[in-house]
């Protein structure tokens, strides 16, 4: 996908999210692809890097979070998975 349309939904997808919750960063890997690393702020052990392959959200090990116009959707899915969990 083109960097700045990658940029674009990467950084709406940043929005999405709780920023009390989650600290964001937009790296650029080796590759040139863009990529947001999104981290619990009380769980730092909780981070996950997502892409943009085609036209989805992409985990850093390939499976699809959500099309990229459904940003909300993604960032639902992303903070149910960097959660922590009250026992």
């Amino acid at each position: 996908m083109d960097t700045p349309v990658a940029e674009q939904h990467l950084t709406e997808l940043a929005a999405e999210l709780d920023q009390e919750t989650f600290r964001t960063q937009m790296i650029e890997v080796a590759s040139g692809r863009l990529e947001l690393i999104i981290t619990n702020r009380t769980a730092a052990r909780l981070s996950e890097r997502v892409k943009v392959v085609a036209d989805d959200f992409v985990w850093s090990w390939g499976q699809v979070i959500a099309p990229i116009t459904e940003h909300a959707l993604a960032a639902r899915r992303v903070s149910m998975v960097l959660a922590v969990v009250e026992s």
